[in-house]
């Protein structure tokens, strides 16, 4: 596998997979992946991509939605990132997409919610490859329409349901 990006010295905003660190000879990692990126561990004899879901909040207070520099809380520096959509591309690039990008407006569906999201789709079938949810004036949370995060972490959608996504685009099922 080669480099992941083309400018060096700027990593897309990703936690990967143990498999996928071994195969770029990086470190383990002490935690999983952050809401910003979610992507199921592979199973070992499972062929091909895996679909990847991206969400990002506008206002997350740890990754930069148009790339940068992440901080935890403004305070601890840990290196610098692609925007969430260079990030999207970049994987949708690497995993053979070609298909034309989609793009979905989804209005939040408590009132008084101030938190839209735009969706950008690389489409598969039968779901998306890749999917990018921006979250207009979110923060660094899962978004879904029942559970509030702490107000540091910033606003929490009801525009998308994340959990509900990541079961339709990762065909997970409770067999």
């Amino acid at each position: 596998m080669g480099p992941i990006t083309d400018q060096p010295g700027i990593l897309p905003r990703l936690y990967l997979n143990c498999d996928e660190r071994e195969e770029n000879h990086l470190p383990p990692r002490r935690n999983t992946a952050p809401p910003t990126l979610l992507v199921p561990q592979r199973h070992h004899g499972m062929q091909g991509a895996v679909p990847l879901l991206v969400v990002q909040g506008e206002k997350d207070p740890i990754h930069p939605m148009n790339g940068g520099k992440v901080t935890l809380l403004w305070f601890s520096y840990r290196g610098r990132v692609l925007s969430a959509f260079d990030t999207a591309q970049t994987f949708a690039k690497r995993l053979g997409v070609t298909s034309t990008l989609q793009q979905i407006h989804l209005d939040p569906r408590r009132s008084g919610d101030p938190t839209p999201a735009d969706g950008f789709l690389w489409p598969g079938a039968p779901s998306p490859v890749v999917a990018l949810y921006k979250i207009e004036g979110g923060g660094h949370v899962v978004p879904q329409p029942v559970f509030r995060y702490p107000r540091i972490l910033g606003h929490t959608t009801t525009a998308v349901d994340m959990p509900k996504l990541m079961i339709e685009m990762f065909h997970i099922s409770s067999k």
